[in-house]
């Protein structure tokens, strides 16, 4: 991703500039590490690491005073980007975050390589955030529609420009569990499971597991649905059992597994008690069979 060296530079900068005698440094693609004083653009990054605190303190005019004394600032470093941005936050003021959302995404598209990316990026994962959420999105200035199905855009932009950060990974979890929230289950299973694919150890793999297991177990509607949910569950959950047999322990997963048996047995019988009230007794001589020696006829 063209973004990630951004998501370095700003983590370094933010991490290390914690007192004023601290050197901070900053990742150079080409050169390497370099100390921010020594670069002609070194207190604009710091200006900007400063940004993300202050979105985190959700006060929308302290970041638009600090974009502007950015411009007056910096003007040798401040272009199109910066005024970009500053337009962006005079409408994510008003409330209006359809259309701030839309203005967002065009700076995503347009400037990969701005410095301001990052601060840019979470300004969006809010906007994502508060849709799934249940903020609504205004129309034509009156209606008020509902938004949930642009936050999942959003959340699915953001991890996909923002690599494998932590931005990334929490866009991704935030989408998952207000899918579950909306009881799309089926939905969330596929997001835990990208999760699972793009952090498949530590703590985001292990979670991912156990969510990707209850969300098709969430799923299975009864015995007149289709089972192959359940099986999928199963498995994830033995494989669960596998690998954190402590957890597993703790979290009664033996519980579930035997839950989890009974509903197959039960799917089972309503099929075979649908044949024998069908009449079909063929079909379910053949469905007895496929029992015993699975798929193999």
């Amino acid at each position: 991703m063209r973004t990630q060296p951004l998501y370095c530079c700003l983590a370094v900068i933010m991490a290390l500039a914690l007192t004023a005698k601290a050197e901070t440094w900053h990742l150079n693609p080409q050169s390497g590490w370099q100390n921010v004083s020594d670069l002609p653009e070194g207190t604009y990054l710091l200006a900007i690491s400063q940004l993300k605190q202050q979105l985190a303190a959700g006060k929308s005019g302290d970041v638009l005073a600090a974009l502007e004394s950015l411009k007056t600032d910096y003007p040798d470093l401040a272009g199109a980007d910066l005024d970009a941005f500053i337009a962006a936050e005079k409408i994510y003021i008003t409330g209006n975050l359809g259309k701030a959302g839309k203005l967002y995404k065009v700076f995503l598209e347009t400037w990969p390589d701005s410095p301001l990316q990052p601060v840019v990026m979470e300004r969006y994962f809010s906007i994502g955030a508060a849709f799934l959420q249940g903020q609504k999105r205004v129309f034509l200035g009156v209606l008020r529609l509902n938004a949930f199905d642009d936050g999942v855009d959003i959340m699915h932009i953001i991890a996909d420009k923002a690599g494998n950060s932590p931005l990334s990974l929490r866009a991704l979890q935030t989408l998952a569990e207000n899918q579950e929230r909306k009881k799309k289950f089926v939905d969330a299973y596929h997001t835990w499971a990208e999760i699972s694919t793009r952090w498949p150890t530590g703590s985001e793999g292990r979670d991912a597991l156990l969510r990707m297991g209850r969300a098709l177990h969430a799923s299975y509607n009864g015995a007149q649905y289709d089972a192959t949910v359940l099986q999928g569950a199963k498995t994830y959950f033995e494989d669960f059992v596998q690998r954190y047999p402590q957890l597993a322990e703790d979290l009664q997963m033996a519980e579930t597994l035997k839950l989890i048996t009974e509903q197959l047995a039960y799917k089972q019988y309503e099929v075979g008690f649908y044949y024998e009230r069908a009449g079909n007794v063929k079909a379910d001589l053949v469905l007895f069979i496929r029992k015993l020696f699975g798929n193999q006829l």
